[in-house]
């Protein structure tokens, strides 16, 4: 967060995640992302894989960094 007015003060378009998917705020599972953008959750010997929801909110996210003007 200390990054971000660096980085938008040097014109760095963010484009958050936001609450727009209902992803965003499962509580069913262990899920990485948040309102800022996607992200995963990772274990250090391989064993957890990325989840369909994480895939499915950074899709969304890039949808909407694609088609923001």
């Amino acid at each position: 967060m200390s990054a971000l007015s660096n980085l938008v003060h040097r014109s760095v378009v963010l484009v958050p995640l936001s609450f727009g998917h209902p992803d965003t705020a499962e509580l069913s599972q262990v899920m990485g992302g948040s309102a800022w953008g996607a992200a995963t959750q990772a274990a250090g010997d391989g064993s957890r894989q990325v989840t369909e929801a994480e895939l499915a909110l950074a899709a969304y996210q890039g949808k909407n960094l694609v088609h923001t003007k």
